[in-house]
């Protein structure tokens, strides 16, 4: 399977918002480029609503077609693994892309309407290796039509965009563009686009059936050519000429 190792990736922070849906519908955040990893919180306290996502961008410009199949790999990082989390698509008018850093406007450049995933539940997340979530067909058909494919990491209930109503919710964590390891960089594995079975019967059938025109002057029945001295020929299907 190809591996296609994001070019950029960010965390947001929204802190201190006086309720959650200040803090889910924000226009803004401090937008970083953490060099240990990012994570999903959310917060509830008494000293404001936290909300905090990842963000990260692929160049699928060498893609031309559907993959069959897409996984997301993210390499684990922390301690904490509290909120079961969602991939959902990035929107174009971000600034973030492939090749662009990620700017605090971008924090609401995600399209919830849209999941990449469904919900990942992160009971076994793993900081030892990477944490593999599948990508579904709306995924596969934008990293078809996409150049820079983008994708949002959210905590479920910011997918869902219910008030957890405890203290702080914190992670997973994963290793981002600005770890110094790059084996350990978020990638997508995808399979490519195969022909389909019935694409390629129907391929071998116009095949044979250019092999049997190509001997049979497409497809036309062969007929006896008369002699120049009955005053005509007689060619393939009955039609009869003045003489060669």
């Amino acid at each position: 399977m190809p591996d296609i190792t994001a070019g950029r990736s960010a965390q947001f922070k929204v802190d201190n918002a006086a309720n959650w849906d200040t803090a889910r519908d924000a226009s803004t955040a401090t937008a970083s480029k953490p060099t240990n990893g990012a994570f999903v919180k959310l917060a509830t306290a008494s000293g404001g609503y936290d909300i905090y996502r990842g963000a990260m961008a692929f160049n699928t410009s060498g893609i031309s077609e559907a993959p069959a199949s897409v996984t997301l790999k993210l390499y684990g990082f922390g301690s904490q693994k509290v909120n079961n989390i969602r991939i959902v698509k990035g929107n174009q008018a971000a600034t973030g892309d492939y090749n662009s850093d990620y700017v605090d406007g971008d924090f609401d450049q995600l399209v919830f309407g849209t999941p990449y995933s469904d919900e990942f539940n992160v009971s076994s997340w793993t900081t030892s290796g990477f944490n593999e979530i599948t990508l579904n067909a709306a995924a596969r058909s934008d990293m078809a039509s996409l150049s820079s494919f983008e994708i949002f990491i959210v905590a479920e209930h910011d997918f869902d965009d219910s008030d957890p109503n405890t203290a702080t919710k914190s992670g997973p964590g994963w290793r981002g563009v600005a770890y110094a390891n790059s084996s350990r960089r978020p990638k997508i594995s995808y399979t490519a686009a195969s022909v389909s079975s019935e694409t390629h019967r129907q391929k071998l059938k116009r095949l044979r059936r250019k092999r049997t025109r190509g001997s049979k002057g497409k497809g036309f029945a062969t007929t006896k050519i008369e002699s120049p001295t009955s005053g005509g020929k007689v060619v393939g299907n009955g039609f009869k000429t003045n003489g060669f």
